[in-house]
């Protein structure tokens, strides 16, 4: 249904102007609360009304100064820094905020963009705008049967496409089959294959980390991994996983059968992207990132202060 501006316009005087409450708002103009919240995202869409919070210039400063520090100390490109949140949810938020900006500061034409799944990668589709240039989204690994779909590699290309008005190249297969024969097969794909021959062309890719936790990693919550998989990560000191794969404490990526069954980008493939934007918060996390920025599979950090923190504390 369509809005008129007029309408649009008398509701945000009426609830940031008149400072009515939004039942008041829906009971004098016969409004139900769904539509009327319909109308108020149709307010900020249309940009009628901006909201802009004002940080204390010395807490930005600080922020900024933490920034600088924790590049330093993990040898980053660029290291981007928010103010920690009451909740892990909100903290994601504001951090999938600042990395859509940062994004869209990146994007040139004919920009190909590799994306892996995961809740701080989904973050970011909420604040992007549409693509200035023609772009591509490649997802950089196949699905994972967790009971989360919204946060899978596909879904997260497909909602970054729809938001930034982008072609999507989804990846359809799951991250990790059966047998490695089956990985030959389902390359033979013509729309697998053209997704996989994507990934040398990547020009930038943003991804998230995963502890071995099955509190933590999607991949672990699954059922694609047998528990022969899950005994040889525990005995071989494996610490975290980035897009499907998974790699040691000395920085040395996975190579064996299960690596063999898996659908996606490889760790060296990742590491030779010109920029690989990873967004990571939470002590779980810490061990993962300081390794792998070492071996450089990224080279931008988004993170919040108490992870940038506790990076920089040893």
């Amino acid at each position: 249904m369509g809005y008129s501006e007029t309408a649009l316009v008398e509701i945000a005087e009426m609830y940031y102007e008149q400072g009515l409450s939004r039942k008041v708002i829906a009971h004098q103009l016969g409004l139900s609360s769904p539509t009327l919240s319909r109308m108020f995202q149709k307010i900020r869409e249309l940009g009628i009304v901006e909201i802009t919070i004002r940080r204390p210039e010395a807490k930005t400063r600080d922020l900024l100064d933490l920034a600088k520090k924790t590049c330093l100390k993990l040898k980053l490109r660029e290291v981007l820094v928010t103010s920690t949140s009451s909740t892990v949810g909100l903290t994601r938020r504001t951090m999938g905020k600042m990395c859509a900006q940062w994004l869209g500061n990146k994007i040139k034409k004919n920009t190909i963009l590799g994306l892996a799944g995961g809740r701080s990668v989904v973050s970011m589709a909420d604040f992007l705008e549409k693509a200035p240039y023609p772009t591509k989204i490649v997802s950089l690994m196949g699905g994972i049967n967790s009971t989360n779909y919204n946060i899978h590699s596909d879904m997260a290309v497909w909602n970054v496409s729809k938001r930034m008005g982008a072609s999507s190249h989804i990846l359809h297969s799951p991250a990790v089959l059966a047998d490695k024969t089956d990985v030959v097969n389902i390359k033979k794909n013509p729309v697998v294959s053209q997704v996989i021959s994507m990934f040398d062309k990547i020009d930038l890719a943003i991804i998230g980390i995963g502890a071995l936790s099955t509190e933590d990693s999607l991949l672990l919550q699954s059922d694609l991994l047998t528990r022969r998989d899950i005994a040889f990560l525990n005995k071989g000191e494996y610490i975290g996983e980035m897009c499907g794969r998974f790699f040691n404490k000395k920085g040395k990526e996975l190579e064996n059968d299960l690596a063999e069954r898996t659908v996606a980008i490889t760790l060296k493939q990742l590491s030779k992207i010109p920029l690989v934007c990873l967004m990571a918060s939470g002590p779980e996390k810490l061990e993962g990132i300081r390794i792998a920025a070492k071996a450089g599979f990224f080279n931008v950090l988004i993170t919040d202060e108490d992870t940038a923190n506790a990076l920089g504390a040893t």
